[in-house]
Formats: structure tokens, sequence, C-alpha cells
């Protein structure tokens, strides 16, 4: 235990020899049995006093909303993952007191989307929105904590003399045209810099919403009236603080004079002027829900929330300095710019069972202001499933991208980022998509499975005639494509449900003379096809390692001997290091294993691995000579032709998803990964770990390819469901 100050380290001694550590407090205990244990910090927030800290350095005017921050919540428990150029919070939070902690009166609402967004200026300062899929309860909730406040502030003393005297039930005119989402957010005016905060809720019925605020202006004696403003009817009413008697003292920030309606949402403002450029800003589509910076970052976050905080730090730093006391504000000047590399800061409360799941992140952007490698992303119907992969859609080129989402929706994406077509598949896509041309055709045609039908595509998304056509048995793996001559006269292989391999033409015609060899085991990954020696194989193994390899027609060629197992998860490749055999694959052990012509096997030991590794055979160094390439748990390694290390990288925490085989400029070999946790995308090349620019994150698999043109390599990915695009700069 350590301080800059004596006198704390002996207060904490004093509170341990008391038996009173911070462990005995029920909600520390709460938070700390969910915290992680393979995350490189665990933070623990108290906020009562986390709030008195804060009070040494902020102004002496917001000391009151400091004493409302120590009765947000009890505690909370956050696991830090640190990235490059990110910090990631998550965790829970405990609030069980809604009479003293404000979070706790979301305990019995359920998270709602962040839809509001979409009238929230891309200029805006920072925000907070709240969800609440029951506003009548929470409003009756908080009602009962505000009867409990001591003090008040003069607005809502004003408000709370004009219900007594008119006797009014202020929620018959608001709660019933009230929708799920109410927002306060802060722009900065362009003329004069000063800051202006305007509130917003979502609406059930814009009509019931004007005529109950009229109703109540009726029964007070206040005059209104409206002005228009590029088609839009501003009105003009100066309501009391009853918005905040209901929702909070979030809401009461700012009077209100004044609103408007856009779409779904009433949006209430100082003064009619302030309300122009969100008019502005959602006539033009410069919504925060249309920004790409914005989108990006929320992409980190859940989508659904009860309480949720987004702060610019780019365009609000100096706000944040009005929020420090002279002293510390003063020392922030020279740092200006660097604080403003800190792109954006948000938080988020999401209620889990009468618990809060939150989050905080902090992003960092080196490149503020400059262009960034996202060069478009195109918004799918749901969240992307699977690998994005950069195809042609004809022989001379024309380069897209396919991908597919949750609700078994396949897309082709053009070059430009917009959606050329969308068809509805039947099932998950198995493998690969296989892009293959038909003779006589320029164009390309995608060929595919799911488990129950074999699916042939023109490039514009229209079925081949005859499919898709149906199989016999469920299939449990990919199909494989061969096309043994060379001259367009495909053949498919994949395995049914029976455990055999079939084979048969584009026609749906099973191939004449094929053996239908059986492994009498699941066969869950493709065949694979190799001609080697003027020879032609194909090798298919079982899900326990049991391996057939066959002839074109099905008949075994080489059977390696009854103690041969291979790794679950390696594959075969063709032997190129020695004569030991046409074929290398790898043991459990991690062992590789040569497999000869007369069924016999060596083997070699260059480590010790997990059953679970995966092993490539590759030229990533692009010598002309295969490496053998480990991955396993947390590690990857690259042996040369001689067995001997070459290169070696340990990730900062383990991976759980497997890697996958990319290919570069000129054909360059390359070895991805990434990590949905933390959107982290890594790149491994002839130089071994490849840094990849700024911004580039996303939480599925990626490709690598040529877009734009053959100079720039692009790399596509999905995060949640948006699919994008990035410009790789050469290495």
């Amino acid at each position: 235990m350590g301080s800059f100050h004596a006198d704390l380290v002996k207060r904490a001694i004093d509170r341990l020899s008391l038996n009173t550590p911070m462990a005995t407090s029920s909600g520390f205990r709460k938070v700390q049995a969910t915290v992680g244990k393979k995350v490189d910090a665990n933070i623990y927030v108290n906020y009562r006093f986390f709030s008195l800290v804060l009070s040494k350095i902020t102004r002496e005017e917001n000391l009151p909303d400091l004493l409302k921050f120590s009765n947000f919540a009890d505690w909370s428990g956050l696991d830090l993952i640190i990235k490059k150029d990110e910090l990631l919070f998550n965790g829970m939070t405990v609030a069980s007191d809604s009479n003293q902690q404000f979070l706790a009166l979301f305990t019995d609402q359920q998270p709602q989307k962040k839809m509001i967004a979409a009238i929230i200026p891309e200029k805006t300062l920072y925000f907070t929105a709240y969800g609440w899929s029951d506003p009548s309860r929470f409003c009756q909730r908080f009602q009962n904590r505000m009867q409990r406040e001591e003090n008040f502030t003069g607005e809502q003393n004003d408000a709370i003399s004009l219900i007594d005297r008119y006797q009014l039930n202020i929620s018959e005119y608001f709660l019933p045209w009230m929708g799920n989402e109410g927002c306060m957010f802060v722009m900065e005016d362009p003329k004069s810099s000063v800051e202006t905060g305007l509130t917003a809720f979502n609406t059930r019925d814009t009509i019931l919403a004007a005529t109950s605020l009229f109703a109540l202006a009726d029964t007070l004696g206040l005059k209104y009236d409206s002005i228009r403003y590029k088609g839009h009817k501003i009105y003009r009413l100066a309501l009391p603080a009853f918005i905040p008697a209901l929702f909070g003292e979030l809401f009461g920030k700012f009077e209100v004079n004044s609103f408007t309606f856009l779409g779904d949402y009433i949006v209430f403002a100082t003064q009619p002027h302030n309300l122009e450029p969100v008019i502005d800003a959602v006539s033009a589509g410069a919504t925060l829900a249309k920004d790409r910076v914005f989108t990006d970052f929320e992409a980190n976050l859940s989508d659904k929330s009860n309480v949720f905080s987004y702060f610019n730090t780019h365009n609000a730093v100096h706000s944040l300095k009005r929020l420090l006391n002279q002293d510390l504000s003063d020392q922030l000047n020279p740092m200006i710019d660097t604080l403003r590399k800190f792109e954006s800061v948000a938080f988020q409360y999401s209620n889990v069972q009468g618990q809060f799941y939150s989050s905080i992140f902090l992003r960092y952007d080196p490149n503020q202001g400059k262009e960034g490698p996202l060069q478009w992303q195109a918004a799918l119907d749901t969240s992307i499933l699977g690998r994005p992969k950069i195809i042609h859609t004809s022989v001379s080129g024309n380069p897209a991208v396919v991908v597919t989402d949750i609700a078994n929706n396949l897309y082709m994406v053009t070059s430009q980022g917009h959606i050329a077509w969308k068809l509805h598949i039947m099932g998950n896509i198995m493998g690969e998509i296989h892009p293959i041309r038909l003779r006589g055709s320029d164009t390309l045609y995608l060929l595919f499975n799911t488990d129950t039908h074999l699916y042939l595509l023109h490039a514009d998304g229209r079925f081949a005639n005859k499919f898709p056509m149906r199989f016999p048995l469920h299939a449990t793996n990919g199909i494989t494509v061969a096309d043994w001559d060379n001259n367009g006269d495909y053949r498919i292989m994949v395995a049914f449900q029976d455990s055999r391999i079939y084979c048969f033409t584009l026609d749906g015609v099973s191939l004449y003379g094929w053996k239908r060899p059986n492994l009498k085991e699941e066969v869950s990954d493709p065949v694979s096809c190799f001609t080697t020696g003027g020879k032609d194989y194909i090798i298919a193994s079982g899900i326990t390692g049991n391996t057939m390899i066959l002839d074109r027609n099905g008949d075994p060629q080489i059977s390696p001997g009854p103690k041969f197992i291979h790794a679950p998860l390696s594959g075969f490749h063709i032997n190129k290091t020695n004569k030991k055999g046409p074929f290398i694959t790898t043991g459990p052990d991690g062992k590789v294993i040569f497999i000869q012509d007369n069924s016999k096997t060596t083997e070699v030991t260059l480590n010790l691995f997990s059953a679970g590794h995966r092993f490539f055979y590759e030229d990533i160094i692009g010598n002309g000579q295969p490496e053998f390439i480990f991955s396993d748990r947390n590690n990857i390694y690259y042996y040369n032709k001689n067995y001997k290390l070459i290169y070696s990288y340990a990730f900062r925490r383990e991976i759980n998803h497997p890697p996958f085989l990319l290919h570069g400029r000129e054909g360059k070999v390359m070895i991805g990964y990434v990590v949905p946790e933390t959107n982290e995308l890594f790149l491994f090349d002839h130089n071994g770990y490849r840094e990849l620019e700024s911004g580039i994150r996303g939480n599925t698999p990626f490709d690598l390819g040529y877009l734009e043109n053959d100079a720039q390599l692009n790399l596509v990915v999905g995060t949640g469901k948006f699919l994008k695009n990035y410009r790789l700069p050469k290495p």
C-alpha cells in the first residue's frame, strides 16, 4: 500500500486496524465476485468516496453535481483491457438503494436501443441518454425518492408551488405520450462559442404530446405561439421545471422555453434559435447516427442501455477545462492538443436482473484530423456472421465483397461500399463461398452449400438454372470444388450425415464409378484435393482424426497405419521440405508427421504443443520454401526448413478464435487473428507481427484484397452489423 501522502497511508492502516476494510462492504463483495481473471487489471470504484476525490479538482460551482454523483450507485467492479489506442472497462455496478442511489431506479427497467442518436447533431459536445421500458414506473419511483430530498433548486421549488396551487397531476400531461428514451445534449453556438443545452424525448404520439403541453399551458395561463423554420414549426412555450420533477435533475440543467418535433422525437430548448442547428443537422443527415466516427466508436459497446453518456473529447476539451479548478485547468493548457487526440469517451450502464452491466470506453487517435484508413462502411440488416470475402465478379476483375449475417442473408457489396443485392439463404453457409467460371461465360458464379442445399448464383444474385438443389441427406461439412483437368468440368465433394463422402457434378448427378468412402464418423472439415507426382489425391478426416487418402474414384491410395492420428485442427499439405513422403501434417502433441507412399509415417519434434494447436505449412518468409507455422493458445511460431525457430510472438491474452490464412501483394502469405472481445485485429507476414494503422478494428475474421486498384491493398472486416473497408498502407 502506498501513496504520495503519508497521512493517507496512516489512515488506511487505521481503517484496517479497526477491522473495516472495504472487503466488508456488501456492495464491494458483489462486484468482486463478477470480475475477470485474465485481464490487464481489475478496477473498483466506490462512488461515494470517489466523488470526494473529484471534489479536490473541481470548481466550486460544480460541487452540487458531485453530490448527486456520489449517490449515483454503490460500487463498480470493472475489468480493464489495454490496447494500443483504446482502453476498455467492462464489469458490473451495484445500486441497491433506490431511496439514495439514482441508478437503482432502473432495476425494473429493460435496456433500450439508442435510437435517439438519429436527432443528435454530429457536432454535439457531449450527451447523456436514459432508456426505460416503463416510463410511468420510473417516474413513480423517482417521485418517491424526491419526497425524501431536502435540497431543491429554485426552479424545482417553483414547480412544486405551481403543482400545489393548481392541484396538478403533472404525469397526466407527459406520460401518455412519453416513449422509451430521454436525452440531454450540449452544443456550442458557432457565433458566440457559448454552450447551449437541449433535451429530447421519444414520443409515442406527437399530436398527443403537443395537445397535452398546450392543455398544460392553458391550465397555468401561459401564452404560446409558433414560428416556422425550414418547414418545421418551433413552438414558444415557457414551461416550469416539470420535466426534471418527473425524470431527474439531468433535464433541469437548462430552461425549457421552446420545442419542436423531429420524426418521433420532441426536442426542447432555451430559445427557438437553439433548435435551428438541430433541424439543420437532421435535415442534412449530419447526426451522430450517421457519423462514421461515432458509429465506429459505438460499435464497441452494447446497442442497448439504461444510461449512456458520450463525451467528444476532440470537440469538448474546453468544456472539460471548465469543470476543473483553476490550478489544474492551467496545467492542462500545454496539453490541449494531446487531449484532443483522445477521440471520445463513453459510459454505459445496462440493467441485468437488478445489477448493471457497465462499460467505459476510451479511444486515442494520434491521427486526429487526418484522413483515416476507413474508406467506407456498409450497414447490413443484422450482425455479420463469419468472414467477409473479397471476390472478382468477372474474368476481367470487378471486385466486390460477399458477406453473410446472423439472419442467414447473403449480401454482395460493391467496391464502393453499396449493397448490390441481398438474398435469404436456407440455413448457415458451411465452409467457403467458391467463385467459379462456367464454360462460355465471362462472369463468375458463386458456389456454396448449407446443410440442406447446394447453391449456385450468378454474380448479380440470380439463381442458376435448377438451383438451389436439395441434398438427399444433411451435409456435415462445406463442399470442396475440384477441376482436375482445368477445363471447367467441376466435381463437388461433400460429406453427409451417414459419414460417407459423395462426389457429383454441377448438374447434381452422382459421379459414375465414385465409391462413396465411409469414414464411420462425422466429417466436419472439407476434404482436401491435391495433385503431386503426377497423381491426384483426396484426403478426408473424421472428427477423431480417422483419415483416408483416396484417388479420383474414392478408392484408398495410401492407408496410414492404425496408430496414425493427426491433430484435429491441423490440415494436410504437400511436402516440399524433404523426401520423406508426399504429405505433411501434425499430431496431437504438435509433432510434424510425414506420410509416405507406402503408408509409413515419420515424425519430427520441433516443440510440444497442445492438442488444440493450429498448423500452417506456407512460404510466409518469401524464400520459395514453406515454413512450419504453429499457433497455440497465445503464441505463434515460425520454423524454417531446418526445423530452427526463426520467429515467435506472444499475445497479451489467450486467443480463443482460430487464425486464418490470407494473401497480400503478389500472393504473399499472411496469417490473421481476431479478438472479438476487444475488436483487435492482428496480421503476421514475413517480418512477423505487422502493426496495423490506428483505427483498424473489427470483431470478425477479415480478408485482404484489392477493391480500388492494384496498388492499394484493402482489409474488409465486420463490426456488429457494419461491413468496413480499410486501406492498408504499404509496409
